[in-house]
């Protein structure tokens, strides 16, 4: 909450009626929604994951991968060698420039199977990606969406995890 982009996402969120006017209430809806402990596993009674740690760090339930949305988790991983890349592609925005700002992509992590499809922002901060996502959890907005960010089209996807956590948010790039 210290830095411009999350006081305007705190203000433009208040404009809408969808978070308390207080910064002090924010924080902690937003510590709520994104890190409280929360069961993932059906059937079992722990609490295993948070919605940051599903969104940016990634998880692995079985011989399946979800999450993992954020490049530079995906970057980190791949540098000590934990991810094996099966190829990218990226979805050409408004203004086809030089510098990717989506990828979709398939690859495997540590002795998980290939995930067919994920896909990130790249090249952003984990606090714009949280000022999005935030936006469109407190919004209400639990479909694929088609936004515009400055010159790109994108679509994001949220989805609820019971009544006050995110389930999972990312950049989409399945439909091309």
């Amino acid at each position: 909450m210290e830095t411009e982009l999350m006081q305007e996402t705190h203000k433009f969120l208040v404009s809408k009626g969808a978070v308390p006017e207080g910064v002090w209430d924010f924080k902690r809806l937003l510590y709520k929604t994104w890190f409280k402990l929360i069961r993932r596993t059906k059937g079992d009674r722990d609490f295993d994951s948070s919605s940051f740690e599903h969104v940016f760090v990634g998880e692995a339930r079985g011989d399946k991968i979800v999450g993992l949305h954020n490049w530079v988790q995906f970057y980190l991983q791949e540098k000590v060698g934990n991810i094996d890349y099966h190829g990218f592609f990226r979805r050409e925005t408004i203004h086809d420039d030089d510098v990717p700002r989506l990828i979709a992509l398939q690859f495997s992590w540590k002795d998980v199977k290939a995930k067919p499809m994920s896909s990130c922002f790249l090249g952003t901060s984990p606090e714009f990606e949280i000022a999005v996502y935030s936006i469109f959890f407190f919004l209400g907005i639990f479909e694929r969406t088609d936004v515009q960010l400055g010159e790109y089209e994108v679509e994001i996807e949220v989805h609820r995890l019971g009544r006050d956590c995110i389930g999972t948010g990312y950049i989409s790039a399945a439909r091309m």
